[in-house]
This record gives C-alpha cells, sequence and structure tokens, in this order.
C-alpha cells in the first residue's frame, strides 16, 4: 500500500490515506502502539470507516449533510475501542474457552490466559460510526477472526467473535 496523502486529525492526531494495489484511496488509517492482550510494544494499524471523506479529507456535497456526525462518531467510536480493551480480551477468553477448545487435542490446549494471549497477534482495529472490531490471527483457526462491537451510540450495543470475512472493511469517498 502506497501513502497518498497525511492530515494531523484534532483528535485522533496523525492519519493517513493509503492507496490499494492500482493506487486508488483504500482507506485513513495510523499505526499506534497500544497494549491488547497483554502484548506490549506492538504497533497496530487502525482504521477508519470515513466512507464519506476523500484523499484530501474532504466531503462530497453528496455527504454536506452528515460528513461531521460520521467523523464525531468514528472519534467516539475510537474512544470506545480504548476503553473497551479489558472487555476485547475477556470476550476473546470466554469465546476460546466456549468454542476452540473443546474441539482442541489434549496436547494443544493452553490453559492460561497468558499463554492464550501470547498466541494471539492483533491484525488491525477498525472503526466505524457505531463501534469497532479488532481483527486477530490465531493458531487454532484458520480464517482471521474480529471482537465485533456494534451499537454503541446507539445503546443498543452488542460484542462477539466471529469470523473476519463477516466483519464489515473500512472505505472511503474514492473521488480525487
Amino acid at each position: 500500500m502506497k501513502e497518498l496523502n497525511q492530515i494531523q486529525h484534532k483528535y485522533l492526531g496523525h492519519i493517513v490515506c493509503m492507496a490499494d494495489e492500482n493506487g486508488n484511496p483504500l482507506e485513513w488509517n495510523k499505526t499506534e502502539r497500544i497494549c491488547l492482550f497483554k502484548n506490549e510494544n506492538r504497533e497496530i494499524k487502525i482504521s477508519f470507516d470515513f466512507f464519506c471523506f476523500n484523499l484530501n479529507f474532504e466531503a462530497g456535497e453528496v455527504f454536506s449533510d452528515m460528513y461531521e456526525t460520521v467523523e464525531k462518531n468514528i472519534v467516539n467510536s475510537y474512544k470506545h475501542f480504548l476503553n473497551d480493551r479489558k472487555e476485547i480480551e475477556e470476550t476473546f477468553f470466554k469465546y476460546y474457552k466456549d468454542e476452540i477448545e473443546p474441539e482442541l487435542i489434549a496436547e494443544l490446549i493452553t490453559t492460561s490466559i497468558e499463554e492464550i494471549y501470547s498466541l494471539i497477534e492483533v491484525v488491525e482495529v477498525r472503526t466505524y460510526t457505531d463501534g469497532y472490531a479488532v481483527i486477530v490471527k490465531t493458531p487454532w483457526v484458520n480464517e482471521q477472526l474480529g471482537i465485533e462491537k456494534r451499537g454503541i451510540l446507539d445503546g443498543d450495543e452488542w460484542i462477539e467473535v466471529k469470523l473476519e470475512s463477516e466483519i464489515d472493511v473500512v472505505e472511503m469517498n474514492y473521488n480525487h
């Protein structure tokens, strides 16, 4: 991925617009050191679903009535993610105990939280206008998993672990 533009966002700090393999604007993101699953000092990519913004972080006329709300809600979702790290870890641990561990043969079962967390690699965090998803790679499932929390801004929140392929990608206004 190639960097197309960068800005200093008033709440999110330094964010960059990245291109896909064809050079088209793909997403706004940043990399940040965050302690998640006890993995300290690991840089994590955080993608923002700024779907109504282009590579200059401007909203087109089509989105003129909603871009401020979108921006505010993404910032709020990001703040929720930062505050929910313990809940994210607990949700994954419960999923491991309920769904993964019963399928493992005895030699592969890891019992301590520290052992389980040491085997989890955080791939990225996706923030949306109504929540976020933490995408992880584990040795127990062939596909990446996501701990997704949605509905946080309308009071109808839920959190669950699902396959990464079932979780929305972030997107942006592709108009230059």
